[in-house]
């Protein structure tokens, strides 16, 4: 086997099978999605890009988390508790969820401050025109320019 000097290799196969080439390689290994997410955020430049990128990548990595069993777990305190709590694995699908909610709230707020800047901008236009244009007839009111 040759000796790499790449810090990830990106190949296919399932999810498992990805974890299985990792543990064995001394590098990180990805497939070609995840491969495509990380071009995507690379270059995404606005903030709505960017929104977006990291709620895909979140999406994308939310069924691959890999299970660590109990020896992770976080002991429940207190009186009445039933149980060893929370897994590591629980508590990392819990918080990439608060995540996901949070990232879809902003892109919400965005999408409604780009939506009134474009309602002020044509509101702006149709005024521009209406000063610039000439011929309005007093029955219809819709501006008409003389050209």
């Amino acid at each position: 086997m040759a000796k790499s000097t790449s810090s990830w290799i990106a190949c296919g196969g399932t999810p498992s099978q990805l974890r299985n080439i990792e543990a064995r390689l001394p590098c990180h290994v990805i497939d070609r999605s995840q491969l495509i997410l990380d071009i995507f955020a690379r270059h995404a430049k606005t903030r709505e890009g960017q929104l977006q990128v990291e709620l895909a990548q979140l999406e994308y990595q939310l069924p691959r988390l890999a299970g660590r069993g109990r020896a992770m777990s976080q002991l429940g305190g207190g009186i009445g508790t039933r149980g060893p709590g929370e897994t590591q694995l629980e508590t990392d699908r819990r918080k990439i969820n608060l995540r996901i909610d949070h990232i879809k709230t902003q892109l919400d707020a965005v999408r409604r401050i780009r939506h009134q800047q474009r309602q002020r901008w044509e509101l702006f236009q149709l005024m521009l025109t209406a000063d610039l244009c000439s011929g309005v007839k007093p029955d219809d009111g819709i501006p008409r320019c003389n050209g």
